[in-house]
């Protein structure tokens, strides 16, 4: 028996070390190299994912429409990288998209360049505001005449929808189709009304002008009053003599980009011209000059601050001496009608509202109350008054030459009225800068900052 229980002991023992050695083998070898595999695996995953982090992927093509606004690069990119971007149009970098047709954008990221097309193209009607006309018998028209404005980024014709509306003699009132179409024949198509009236003796042949249009844009004051945008344009519509015997044909308005001059403090704009090329009957033509103006196209090189403009404001303040107490009256007469003591005007508070005025007469900034970095106007007064805690703007600009006129613009506001005779206003600094910007009619204009 026992030699019998040994041996059983023998093989429990042997079967035990078997298992161990399994065990052994299973948990430190097969477990390492199946380790080592994940371990593969893993640094695998990684590289992909480093490679693909490396590389940009741009579309084929973008579509814009002419006029979009100038894109930044989170437009075709949609995460942040440190990157460069330019487009290109006919191999020459641009900072505006103001063609139809194809430009190359260029975005350069970790020294590798990648590129894609940007594809321009006008696919808007043209906005048409037409006017009324009224002539006397025997006066001659046409079909530019009856345009109060048009609003496209490409050349267009205007013409009769129907030649006999080209014709109408007698007295009377008469139904008028205006077409506008633009070089991508988009078409507009627009009535109105012409009125012919008896021709009295007394009265001579002259063309019949446009006139003046005013567009005011108050808002509701908090304090901080806000815009009132005014503009006058009057459009050069001479008869031809010399062609006076001829039917018109077709009048078409012709628009060339000249130059891209830079104003001052940094903004750059583009010398343009406008008119209207007339087309007789006989072949003849005649091009009426419709305006030629200015127009600010890139504000991103604006370069403003109220150190750089103080000393022309100081010196503008004190030439226009005149007219910024001329408003002061006008100001301080609508006070007392309201029961409101009168506001002090304030020589230094004037200088801050001077630069706010060359701010808004160099840069165009929407006639707003913002500054051209983004700041609110309240800053020039910080930084050349000092610091004040009750304080208001009106803005405006316009055919205000006077105090009295420009007084007069702010008060058809309300929101701005309001600010003039508000009680808790005591002292006032008026902003008065003289720079046409013709487009708009925009000559004069005024800024009033009031503190309290």
């Amino acid at each position: 028996m026992d030699k019998k229980k040994k041996i059983v002991i023998s093989v429990i023992v042997f079967l035990f070390l078997v298992l161990i050695g399994v065990f052994v083998k299973i948990f430190f070898f097969t477990d390492k190299d199946e380790k080592k595999n994940d371990v593969k695996v893993n640094e695998t995953v990684k590289d992909e994912v480093a490679e693909e982090s490396e590389e940009l992927q741009l579309l084929d093509e973008y579509i814009f429409e002419l006029g979009d606004k100038y894109p930044d690069i989170s437009k075709f990119v949609d995460f942040d990288i440190e990157a460069t971007m330019k487009i290109t149009y006919e191999d020459k970098e641009v900072s505006e998209i103001d063609k139809v047709g194809n430009y190359e954008l260029i975005i350069t990221f970790k020294e590798k360049e990648y590129k894609s097309i940007i594809v321009v193209k006008d696919t808007k009607k043209p906005v048409v505001v037409l006017k009324e006309l009224t002539i006397k018998v025997g006066d001659t028209y046409d079909a530019n005449k009856f345009i109060s404005s048009v609003t496209d980024y490409s050349e267009y014709t205007v013409s009769f929808v129907n030649e006999r509306m080209a014709k109408y003699k007698d007295v009377g009132k008469y139904d008028i189709e205006i077409k506008v179409v633009d070089k991508y024949d988009n078409e507009t198509i627009s009535k109105t009304s012409l009125i012919i009236e008896k021709k009295s003796e007394s009265t001579t042949n002259k063309p019949n002008n446009n006139g003046n249009t005013t567009n005011n844009k108050p808002s509701n004051n908090t304090g901080n009053n806000t815009d009132n945008n005014t503009s006058d344009s009057n459009d050069d519509d001479s008869d031809n003599e010399e062609n006076s015997s001829s039917e018109v044909v077709e009048v078409s308005r012709k628009f060339v980009q000249n130059s891209t001059p830079e104003d001052r403090y940094g903004a750059v704009v583009n010398l343009n011209e406008s008119y209207f090329l007339v087309t007789f009957s006989d072949g003849t033509t005649k091009k009426e000059n419709y305006n030629s103006y200015y127009q600010l196209v890139d504000y991103s090189k604006i370069r403003t601050s109220t150190s750089e403009m103080l000393p022309e404001a100081k010196k503008i303040s004190l030439q226009s001496k005149k007219q910024r107490e001329e408003m002061l009256t006008c100001i301080n007469r609508y006070r007392a009608e309201e029961g409101v003591g009168p506001l002090v005007l304030d020589e230094t508070l004037s200088e801050a509202a001077t630069v706010r005025g060359l701010e808004i007469a160099y840069t165009q900034v929407a006639y707003g109350h913002n500054r051209p970095d983004g700041r609110l106007y309240n800053t020039v007064i910080d930084e050349v008054y000092g610091k004040v805690y009750t304080y208001g703007e009106n803005v405006a600009a316009g055919s205000f030459p006077t105090g009295e006129s420009g007084c007069a613009a702010f008060k058809s506001s309300a929101g701005h009225y309001t600010n003039m005779i508000y009680p808790a206003f005591t002292k006032v600094g008026i902003g008065y800068v003289y720079k046409p910007f013709k487009p708009l009619g925009l000559e004069y204009h005024w800024v009033q900052i009031f503190i309290g």
